[in-house]
């Protein structure tokens, strides 16, 4: 929250979401996203927004949006206690699953790549995982509704489960079809040109596939979220039961997805997290799983976790040590500057991707480089200097670049400091032309 109050994180996707929960309500349930450049439900479709919207005060701030995602991570131990009360888990199970769920390196690097409803899964994924454990079919339906509501993809895992368990129920089936249906072929109708977003990862693959080996998120980002986690799953699949090989069918179409678009960092892993523990917790049931391999996964899970770790004390105790402080330290003087600009700005502004998000209040604020067009005309620009801010997509040298044109543009320079940038006038810049990307390479503080 630190790290979020002091402008640390770019727009993507903290900027897209935060205006999308800042904007939706009754009068537009599908809201114009400046940030994004078009409506919300017509990116990816994630109807979760409606239910977290009113979890959001009405003054929303980066930090109220990490806070509610925090909110979403801690429910996932909810179905765990579930689980428990049905005699399906032991309290040590409880203990050593619930913390498999939250410092799994998937779940952690979701987190610290805020804010997406791919992360708010977690729980949702979780409830799925343990209604299968139980066979609560009917609770299932309802699971999977709060799942299929956070991205558009959790429906081929619908559709998976549905043909393993058509004997049980044909509910699932039908459900997830019909959810997939509406997501690809009923909402470009009903709502306008959406984001195809299916068909650009199939084209990807196929016209690059080598990228998916080449990837750097496939050799840490998989390789951190199967390291802790190899020991206990391969043991509590010796003689896979009818339950794993369910929890197996719902991971495989997001495996695939992830596989051909090369995505196995940010918030892409968190919903995978929950399976693995259904996957350990059913091991735990059967006593496939000895002691030691527990104690082995929590060694590894303490021993990847200390880049978290340190970016954690990096932004309370030790501000040296990390990268984070230094691109956007909570100095005072910093925060005071940018709150006097972001309170004069009064029209369409175009600024560094790292203070959109303290500006998702507006309707016509644009992040340098990011989805804009290239013939926006700007009433005010703002960018931060030297090595400050995140200036992603684009380089310093790009942003360095931009502030050049702005003043040669711009009819009153309010503040050109060693620090920062703040021009009145009207300015016609060039965007970085990535507003047609279809995969978005992202980095972390």
């Amino acid at each position: 929250m630190r790290a979020a109050r002091s402008h640390c994180y770019h727009h993507e996707d903290l900027g897209i979401y935060g205006q999308a929960l800042a904007h939706i309500s009754f009068h537009d349930l599908n809201p114009y996203l400046s940030g994004r450049q078009l409506r919300i439900f017509n990116d990816h479709f994630d109807p979760i927004l409606l239910l977290a919207a009113p979890l959001i005060p009405t003054n929303a701030t980066p930090a109220n949006l990490v806070l509610v995602e925090f909110i979403f991570l801690c429910l996932a131990i909810a179905p765990l206690a579930w689980l428990s009360i049905a005699d399906r888990l032991r309290p040590a199970h409880v203990f050593f699953l619930a913390l498999l769920l939250l410092w799994e390196p998937g779940t952690l690097h979701a987190f610290r790549f805020p804010i997406h409803p791919t992360t708010w899964a977690l729980a949702a994924m979780m409830f799925v995982v343990a209604t299968v454990m139980l066979e609560r079919w009917r609770l299932a339906l309802v699971a999977l509704a709060l799942l299929f509501a956070c991205k558009e993809e959790f429906a081929f895992s619908g559709i998976m489960l549905g043909v393993l368990v058509w004997r049980q129920t044909r509910s699932i089936l039908c459900l997830s079809v019909s959810w997939a249906l509406l997501a690809f072929i009923a909402r470009p109708l009903i709502l306008g040109p959406s984001s195809n977003y299916g068909a650009a990862l199939f084209v990807g693959f196929f016209e690059n596939p080598q990228r998916t080996l080449v990837s750097p998120s496939l050799s840490h980002g998989l390789w951190d979220f199967a390291m802790p986690v190899v020991v206990v799953v391969a043991l509590s699949l010796r003689r896979i039961d009818a339950t794993q090989l369910r929890l197996i069918a719902l991971s495989a179409p997001l495996l695939a997805i992830r596989f051909m678009g090369a995505a196995w960092g940010a918030h892409y892993l968190a919903p995978l997290v929950p399976i693995v523990v259904g996957i350990v917790a059913q091991g735990f049931k059967n006593e496939r799983v000895p002691s030691w391999a527990t104690y082995v996964a929590v060694v590894a899970l303490a021993m990847l976790d200390a880049a978290t770790v340190r970016f954690a004390l990096s932004r309370t105790l030790l501000p040296a040590i990390a990268a984070g402080p230094r691109f956007c330290p909570e100095v005072p003087d910093r925060l005071a500057s940018l709150d006097a600009a972001f309170s004069m700005i009064d029209g369409p502004a175009l600024v560094e991707g790292n203070l959109l998000p303290a500006l998702i209040s507006r309707s016509d604020v644009y992040a340098a480089g990011g989805f804009h067009s290239e013939q926006m005309l700007y009433a005010y620009v703002l960018f931060e200097k030297q090595e400050l801010g995140d200036p992603y997509p684009l380089s310093r040298q790009d942003i360095a670049g931009l502030i050049e044109q702005a003043r040669l543009q711009a009819a009153e320079i309010i503040v050109d400091s060693k620090e920062l940038f703040f021009a009145r006038g009207t300015f016609k810049l060039p965007g970085s032309g990535v507003e047609s990307r279809n995969t978005k390479s992202r980095r972390h503080p």
